[in-house]
């Protein structure tokens, strides 16, 4: 049966460092969610402190509506996924499945029919009597989870998993992992700085930066509905402009540069001063002339530079009007610096950011797109 779990004011310092700063959190049982964020967030502090592998400074962990802060990991009935698998070289791959349960005092019939269980779960099942250097990183990680899920946990947690995974590797296992969590139900708190790995896994995430939440809710809600700067700078990229707000008559609209732009999205702006507004790359579309719609928000522009990232080109156009270089998102091939062309987007692809003032952190974004450096 899974469990819920909720984070009270968990605060943990090391030493002066406030690494987790009063963070309250709620996962309800079944739930896949992300806890996502540079280096140094404190993202797995937060999951060392789940697991009992580290003492908060204050604040409270519940599970099932009871603190378990003073258990110590093996009374939490919670299983653990790091990065570095720590399997024993010198053991079969199901007797590094049946490892954990040989502690809990199994008999051996039971640990050899739930290691054939887990095996079978991840796939593994003719790799059981092979040992783990003989296996790929992909295989080593499946083992590892299927160590952690034979005893039963009611929780799960994966501290950066697929870090060391090739690309190829890790969106594999990204697929494997949601369907076994899907299929056994069990809660499951994942940590990651990727943030396509979490997008794609989560059932919510919170987004955390310098130990603070700065987001909790759904992937969709994260990327489209971004409730800070750090959070629009972190997810995706994204055009953002600062902006005044300013009386369009019944719409809402905002003031970039010499140009007005209408609104036709959630706003959570403050009624009256700056805030912040974006588009993103993929929601601009980049014509040689305008196109005859009345409703999309328009610009004539010159393209300065073309990206070239595989499947699209990212090409930067100065827009006078917006007093801005705009980065779209294109089919490769399209456009080359120095081409007058127009830029479009619709209203209802404007993200306002409620939260102007949050600090710049844009040296934790790895890259931006329409921001400064």
């Amino acid at each position: 049966m899974a469990s819920s779990i909720e984070f009270r004011a968990l605060t943990r310092y090391y030493g002066a460092l406030r690494a987790v700063d009063a963070v309250d959190l709620e996962v309800e049982a079944g739930e896949f969610v992300t806890l996502l964020g540079p280096s140094g967030c404190g993202k797995s502090t937060i999951v060392r402190m789940a697991g009992g592998f580290l003492r908060p400074t204050s604040g409270d962990i519940i599970v099932d509506g009871r603190s378990v802060v003073h258990l110590p990991p093996q009374a939490r009935e919670i299983g653990t996924v790091f990065q570095h698998y720590a399997l024993f070289p010198h053991m079969t791959v199901a007797e590094n499945v049946g490892f954990g349960l040989r502690v809990r005092k199994w008999k051996r019939a039971q640990i050899r029919d739930r290691a054939d269980e887990m095996l079978e779960l991840v796939q593994l099942s003719s790799f059981r009597d092979f040992r783990p250097p003989a296996l790929s990183g992909g295989m080593q990680q499946r083992v590892a989870l299927a160590r952690a899920l034979a005893p039963r946990p009611r929780m799960v947690l994966m501290d950066e998993p697929l870090g060391a995974l090739d690309v190829a590797l890790r969106d594999m296992m990204q697929r494997e992992l949601k369907r076994i969590q899907r299929e056994l139900g069990v809660t499951t708190i994942y940590v990651t700085h990727d943030q396509d790995e979490a997008l794609f896994m989560s059932d919510r995430i919170a987004v955390m930066s310098a130990g603070k939440v700065e987001q909790y809710a759904t992937p969709h809600d994260i990327y489209h509905h971004p409730r800070s700067r750090f959070v629009a700078e972190f997810v995706g990229r994204l055009n953002l402009w600062t902006a005044e707000r300013v009386d369009e008559g019944a719409s809402t609209a905002y003031r970039v540069g010499d140009a007005c732009i209408i609104s036709a999205g959630p706003d959570d702006a403050p009624s009256s001063g700056d805030a912040l507004v974006g588009v993103r790359p993929e929601r601009i579309s980049v014509l040689i002339q305008p196109s005859i719609g009345q409703s999309m928000l328009r610009f004539p522009g010159r393209v300065e530079e073309v990206t070239f990232r595989g499947d699209a080109d990212l090409v930067a156009i100065d827009v006078p009007r917006l007093r801005e270089v705009v980065t779209a998102q294109c089919l490769t091939g399209l456009w080359e610096p120095g081409k007058e062309v127009w830029v479009e987007w619709s209203p209802s692809d404007l993200i306002v950011v409620p939260t102007a003032n949050a600090p710049f952190l844009a040296q934790d974004k790895g890259e931006g797109v329409g921001v400064p450096s």
